[in-house]
């Protein structure tokens, strides 16, 4: 019985799990590729930008796949399910609502909330595409690049690690 009760346990946590260990292996591959080869992800206009996401509706937290920007100017984030499988698209809403936000680590793709003059996390991107700002910015289409580094900074890096996979929402 108490092997059943931690084979439940491992199975409930099984995608937390794994969301959190491949966030912790890209970005550590990713500061790695920059200490050591000093790379620099810059995508071209037309191209989908890796990301992780942290307040998606339906997607849980830290999943990772590629945001891209259509034609007619929307966003959208394609993931698939446990990194295999069919690729499951979500719209996220329009480009130019969102902004490219300049972190301390790795930027983000942000949305501004008008009212409080303050933003909320959207996306988290590579470390790679730190210093690339300006083209994620032209590559998605978004508004504008936000410095972001020193208003939320290293509390909501802590906050997004430590989180246990609780879901939130954005209205597209």
């Amino acid at each position: 019985m108490l092997c059943l009760g931690v084979i439940v346990c491992s199975f409930l946590i099984f995608g937390w799990a794994l969301r959190t260990a491949v966030f912790g292996t890209v970005h550590a591959l990713g500061l790695l590729r920059i200490l050591l080869f000093d790379a620099q992800d810059r995508p071209n206009p037309g191209e989908s930008v890796p990301a992780f996401s942290t307040r998606v509706r339906k997607v849980p937290r830290r999943t990772y796949g590629r945001l891209h920007a259509s034609q007619d100017g929307t966003l959208t984030f394609g993931y698939r399910r446990l990194l295999v499988g069919p690729e499951t698209k979500i719209l996220i809403g329009e480009a130019s609502s969102f902004e490219v936000g300049q972190g301390i680590f790795f930027p983000s793709v942000i949305e501004p909330i008008e009212s409080a003059g303050k933003h909320r996390v959207v996306f988290r991107l590579l470390p790679t595409h730190r210093g690339a700002e300006e083209s994620v910015r032209a590559c998605l289409k978004l508004a504008q690049v936000r410095d972001i580094r020193f208003t939320k900074g290293i509390r909501s890096f802590w906050k997004f690690v430590a989180e246990n996979g609780g879901q939130a929402s954005v209205s597209p």
